[in-house]
């Protein structure tokens, strides 16, 4: 018997346990929320695709009150554990709850997986430094990438 299924969801589960356990400590980033209302009120559709779980994702938007001016969101657990980021799978399904083409998405991202998933996927990448990634280690991944401190700050290159 194929015992990879029940492992997985068993290792999901327990990590979705642990992300709800400390979903409190997400706190929105400067300008975030600012930059989401505006871009809504722009008639752009706004999006998360999060590493971690679809509930996760939903409960911290919901702590930071904000869940109802996302179109879309999509976690690890939307489709197999391999399609999540950094596959340019998760960016194609990303796409497809938004309605879009993977190159009609402006893709915010503050780790090497958000890039890797964009750029596989054809989609537009803008760096965040307010992750694990500095403007240097940008840079070495695509001397022409734009950054920004806070995914807020994307407001003014629009």
């Amino acid at each position: 018997m194929d015992e990879y299924p029940a492992i997985s969801r068993e290792i999901d589960e327990e990590l979705t346990r642990i992300e709800l356990e400390y979903v409190h400590e997400a706190k929105p980033f400067p300008g975030s929320i600012e930059c989401v209302k505006e871009l809504k009120s722009r008639g752009l559709k706004v999006g998360l695709l999060t590493r971690g779980s679809r509930l996760y994702g939903d409960t911290a938007l919901k702590g930071a009150g904000v869940r109802e001016l996302f179109d879309a969101v999509v976690g690890r657990d939307y489709a197999d554990y391999d399609d999540a980021k950094p596959s340019p799978k998760a960016m194609m399904y990303f796409a497809q709850e938004l309605g879009v083409e993977p190159s009609e998405i402006l893709y915010l991202g503050d780790n090497r997986t958000d890039y890797h998933s964009a750029r596989d996927a054809g989609t537009p990448f803008v760096g965040v430094l307010s992750g694990s990634m500095t403007r240097e280690g940008w840079l070495g991944e695509d001397p022409e990438m734009i950054t920004v401190q806070y995914a807020g700050d994307v407001i003014g290159l629009l």
